[in-house]
């Protein structure tokens, strides 16, 4: 007997974890969905899926884990159309970068027997410079040495937080149980922070005089600092996760434009030693961040044991003998 587990959203995250359960095909039914009909073809065509359908309820029918891919201005309504659909005991995991809204989503509109939980994916160190929406980009080893942030309700079963822990040591990756509110801190100053500064540069070099000139110039260093704006954590409402992240927002932006202004400052006052500090300690930070996340040899609160496919499987059927939600 096989487990139903249906992704909804076939860009490079949803299309990944299909490739990366290939090999639990014996005990896992994988099926994808997205409304592009391309997508699902070619998900289905590289093996990420036994199969897709263009029809969401057709793909969630009957599945006992639903993990939602989405943009984040698509997971509010995702949520409302599927909710009558599900059968008790369903678990549903978003990947999307917020937690407390989600999660507010998802008491709102969910059946109480249902579970939802979020799964923010960090991903493997040596893929950074590989990230991107483009399902075409997807790999089975994407999730390899990274972690899965998980949080939810406080009344959410440990049956499920078990669940989401051993998914995730089967997708490569180390669970990581997190507080939602000290997430969505995180989030806007390392995710949504970069797209932002990316944007503001676009804006204050192709609106200026000059540009027609300085486009023929700009390589390597404007293609790189400028790539984050390609790729927005929404599918046409964008901006609308920092909106819903908005205090989190304000502090990280508020904290670039400090950092902004010193350097201005110094540059203004001709200060070498202070822009050559500015620039300096800015590069050793990199570097270490860079060669502390390549080892991925982060400590976590609590490391359960990577489970065997039966195991995984156990647990799956173990959600249905949960003690109901108070």
């Amino acid at each position: 007997m096989t487990v139903k587990i249906t992704v909804v959203g076939l860009g490079q995250i949803g299309t990944s974890i299909g490739l990366a359960l290939a090999d639990e095909t014996s005990q896992i039914l994988r099926i994808g969905h997205d409304p592009d009909l391309y997508r699902n073809t070619q998900a289905k065509k590289i093996g990420a899926f036994e199969d897709t359908h263009l029809q969401l309820f057709k793909a969630i029918d009957n599945a006992e884990v639903i993990i939602l891919a989405l943009p984040f201005d698509q997971v509010y309504e995702t949520l409302k159309v599927i909710a009558p659909e599900l059968k008790p005991e369903t678990v549903i995991l978003d990947t999307s970068p917020l937690q407390v809204q989600n999660i507010a989503w998802a008491k709102e509109l969910l059946p109480p027997e249902v579970y939802f939980l979020t799964f923010t994916p960090s991903l493997n160190p040596d893929l950074l410079e590989e990230i991107d929406n483009d399902p075409e980009k997807a790999r089975a080893d994407l999730f390899k040495r990274g972690m899965f942030f998980i949080t939810a309700p406080s009344n959410t079963s440990e049956d499920a937080y078990n669940l989401a822990s051993n998914l995730s040591a089967l997708l490569g990756a180390a669970p990581f149980f997190a507080d939602a509110w000290e997430t969505d801190g995180l989030s806007a100053a390392v995710h949504t922070l970069p797209k932002f500064a990316s944007a503001a540069l676009i804006h204050a070099t192709i609106n200026q005089p000059g540009w027609q000139e300085a486009r023929k110039l700009a390589g390597a260093a404007y293609a790189q600092s400028t790539k984050a704006a390609l790729n927005l954590d929404e599918d046409g409402a964008y901006g609308k996760t920092a909106l819903a992240n908005r205090e989190n927002m304000v502090r990280v932006l508020d904290n670039l434009i400090s950092e902004l202004h010193r350097v201005r400052q110094s540059v203004f006052e001709n200060d070498a030693d202070a822009v050559k500090n500015f620039l300096t300690q800015a590069k050793d930070n990199r570097l270490f961040w860079q060669q502390e996340r390549e080892k991925a040899n982060w400590s976590t609160e609590k490391k359960p044991e990577v489970p065997t496919s039966g195991d995984f499987i156990g647990q799956l059927f173990g959600i249905r003998k949960r003690k109901k939600k108070e």
